[in-house]
């Protein structure tokens, strides 16, 4: 048999009274900026790290007032080692860099010329460098890009290029 089906003691009421749309806000015209100005502004006080895609952003892009430590061939592994020099700095040490200025954001391109090692020592590296920053820039955003992809051939080379390699060596920095 089916169930029985009961009615409710009570039933909603309709309201009395039809509801009034808010009046509209009067709030003051808000200045307009550029995009030109926003990016201007926004990389003041910024830091890129990185390998040599951080170079070619630093040689090829408009972005002039970021710093910029990053080298060719430079890894998770290596940059300790490194001194560099930027048209804001010379002969630093990221460690003498980070202690010597104040960022707002901090941003990290690594992770193609660590492909081919385990993911597991790479990501090990990697939190070690982020740790290393975080504790020189408390107060700094960290932005860490994932692994841009390699052309089909070069892909076809070894395993740790392929795309769903580079892909989960992505999730794992995020």
């Amino acid at each position: 048999t089916e169930p029985e089906i009961t009615e409710p003691e009570s039933l909603p009421t309709e309201p009395e009274t039809e509801p009034t749309e808010p009046e509209p806000v009067q709030t003051e015209p808000q200045p307009t900026i550029s995009i030109d100005e926003i990016a201007e502004h926004w990389f003041e006080d910024t830091l890129f790290i990185g390998n040599s895609l951080v170079s070619g952003l630093q040689i090829c892009s408009e972005l002039q007032e970021p710093d910029y430590f990053c080298d060719v061939g430079m890894t998770v592994f290596n940059y300790s080692s490194k001194t560099l020099s930027d048209k804001n700095f010379s002969n630093m040490t990221l460690q003498q860099l980070l202690a010597s200025r104040t960022y707002d954001k901090i941003f990290f391109n690594f992770g193609l010329n660590e492909a081919g090692y385990s993911a597991s020592y790479f990501i090990s590296k990697y939190q070690a460098l982020v740790d290393f920053v975080k504790a020189a820039q408390p107060d700094a955003i960290l932005i860490l890009n994932g692994i841009m992809s390699v052309t089909p051939s070069k892909a076809s080379q070894a395993s740790y290029f392929t795309p769903a390699y580079l892909a989960s060596l992505s999730a794992k920095i995020e």
